[in-house]
């Protein structure tokens, strides 16, 4: 039977995952393999030697025969292996990406569980311990998780939402509608997106600080002044997305919405600054 190498990779990488371990760390265990040889295995560009599929093989609680040829991989199964660090990020993603706080999120959660019939519902305090990687969601759970982002369980249970899936997805998305751009330009624009989250962090330990009245004003100024240009930044990169004459209306539309919430973002921070002033 002929081996599939992108798809020995894709289980080479689940379990790499399952481990928690990155590249560098998983090669450790396998025979020292350097991370370029992982990277190598992952994205189907060759395979390893015998000695080390026994390795993997082993490690990864599963047959070599299983690890070339596949098995039936159920959602029981990946929900097994899932790592409770990983999916906590995820987790929290999907809270942020819903402007929710611990208390509102998980109401959500419950609201789309009691439409299932699902009888386990989750508390604000389980939330947090899952955040944390502490615990996992039940696999229901993660499938009404999963829902609320768009994804489906068994990418949310591999840990496939990061960074580099965005980006992937974004891409392909954007080639699809004939909008052509350089990887680099490509590339920004996508971590623009992806970092919405920490954008709402920041402005929320911004309103922190200025409710508790800090002592120190400057050292507030200078992390506004550093949050003001990381925001315009992103801005100018949206906005050159927005010219673009192959951006359909509907994108347009979105993003147009995304750069006006920025504007209101940077106007809140020079509100606060003007508050300061005073007393510097």
């Amino acid at each position: 039977m002929e081996i599939n190498k992108t798809e020995v990779g894709k289980r080479i990488s689940i379990i790499r995952k399952s481990l928690g371990k990155n590249m560098d760390e998983f090669g450790e265990l396998v025979s020292g393999a350097s991370k370029s040889n992982v990277s190598k295995w992952e994205n189907g560009v060759s395979l390893p030697s015998n000695e080390r599929l026994k390795i993997i093989a082993e490690i990864g609680n599963t047959t070599v025969e299983n690890l070339l040829h596949g098995e039936q991989i159920t959602l029981e199964k990946l929900y097994e292996n899932a790592n409770p660090k990983e999916v906590g990020k995820i987790v929290k993603y999907a809270r942020l990406y819903w402007d929710n706080d611990l208390f509102d999120f998980s109401k959500l959660i419950n609201m789309s569980l009691k439409l299932c019939n699902h009888a386990e519902l989750i508390s604000e305090q389980k939330l947090k311990e899952i955040e944390k990687g502490i615990t996992l969601p039940t696999l229901e759970q993660c499938g009404v998780i999963a829902g609320l982002i768009n994804v489906p369980t068994e990418t949310f249970l591999r840990g496939e939402i990061g960074a580099n899936y965005n980006y992937q997805v974004a891409k392909n998305m954007l080639l699809k509608i004939g909008y052509q751009a350089e990887d680099k330009i490509l590339s920004d624009v996508i971590n623009a997106l992806n970092q919405t989250e920490i954008l709402r962090v920041q402005i929320a330990d911004i309103a922190q600080m200025y409710a508790n009245n800090l002592d120190n004003p400057t050292v507030y100024i200078k992390d506004t002044n550093s949050l003001i240009d990381y925001l315009k930044n992103k801005q100018t990169i949206l906005e050159s997305i927005v010219e673009s004459d192959s951006m359909p209306e509907e994108m347009q539309m979105d993003f147009g919405i995304e750069i006006a919430n920025i504007s209101q973002e940077i106007k809140k921070i020079y509100a606060y600054k003007e508050i300061l002033k005073p007393d510097l």
